[in-house]
């Protein structure tokens, strides 16, 4: 975090790849994102979070929440055209 207060990492765990906060006081680790689905990038800034999330039936597009995990939102919808001809 900009305050130095947390460091933000990826951990994975059972085939899913989750993006987790870690008190840098020692404290603990909270995940950041859930569900069965694979965080491959993250940024951080003005207390916000970007990431590039997929699961096993959307590939990779852009979402975004708070740094606590809050308010999670895909932002991008550059596979929709993709999706909509395939079946999964």
């Amino acid at each position: 975090s900009a305050d130095g207060s947390s460091v933000f990492a990826l951990a994975s765990e059972r085939g899913s790849v989750h993006l987790h906060r870690i008190d840098a006081a020692g404290g603990g680790v909270r995940p950041i994102t859930d569900a069965a689905a694979r965080v491959a990038a993250f940024s951080v800034a003005n207390g916000n979070v970007a990431f590039l999330r997929a699961d096993a039936a959307t590939p990779f597009e852009v979402w975004a929440c708070g740094s606590d995990g809050a308010d999670a939102r895909q932002v991008s919808r550059h596979n929709e055209a993709f999706l909509a001809e395939v079946a999964l």
